[in-house]
């Protein structure tokens, strides 16, 4: 199964659409299809910033896959630091995440970034 992103169903907590699982881009609510309008949605995983995180990034700093942390090659694998771009469900439920997300929110007076 792949996941998919609705953009004809948005919600106040989805703004860009509700997402789903399926065999094929149609959406389960409303039943529209095609890449136009039922969009894939890439794994996108959290980089948490972390002192002795495997990964060094820019300026030295080093990091982790929030997911997971023993993960030390992120090669070809999406990952970022901006949490509105994750779409990684176990990532979303970290504690690094959410710290990363209220203060995202905090810095750009709640507009969400993507």
């Amino acid at each position: 199964m792949a996941r998919f992103r609705c953009s004809f169903c948005r919600t106040p907590e989805k703004p860009w659409g509700i997402e789903f699982e399926a065999d094929f881009p149609q959406c389960p609510r409303c039943h529209a299809q095609g890449l136009a309008v039922v969009i894939p949605v890439v794994k996108v995983h959290f980089y948490a910033p972390d002192s002795q995180g495997p990964i060094v990034g820019a300026g030295g700093r080093h990091y982790r896959v929030a997911c997971s942390p023993a993960f030390t090659n992120p090669n070809g694998i999406p990952c970022t630091g901006l949490p509105s771009a994750v779409t990684c469900e176990a990532c979303m439920r970290t504690q690094e995440f959410h710290k990363a997300e209220d203060l995202q929110a905090e810095l750009t007076g709640g507009i969400l970034l993507e």
